[in-house]
């Protein structure tokens, strides 16, 4: 089975379509997206299905590092951003 990514983004009450392979876990400040995209994809078409999948929501993630991505078998437990990528 193929590992997908997750983009963890610092955006709050994220929502998108419902039907398709992605979906999001809500944390305290930031949310997880499972992306339902291989992790192996090179990191621009991983940024450029994350805009696809969200739109204009994306100008709300700030961070100067850009959006981090997580193999989905990592599954995080931390339930903040910042914890997110200690």
């Amino acid at each position: 089975m193929d590992i997908s990514a997750i983009a963890l983004l610092r955006i709050q009450n994220l929502e998108i379509p419902p039907g398709g392979p992605a979906r999001v876990e809500p944390l305290h400040d930031a949310v997880l997206l499972h992306t339902g995209v291989s992790f192996s994809e090179d990191p621009a078409e991983l940024s450029s299905h994350v805009r696809d999948l969200i739109g204009a929501a994306a100008s709300q993630h700030l961070d100067p590092r850009g959006v981090f991505y997580i193999p989905d078998v990592a599954a995080p437990k931390a339930r903040s951003y910042d914890a997110v990528i200690d």
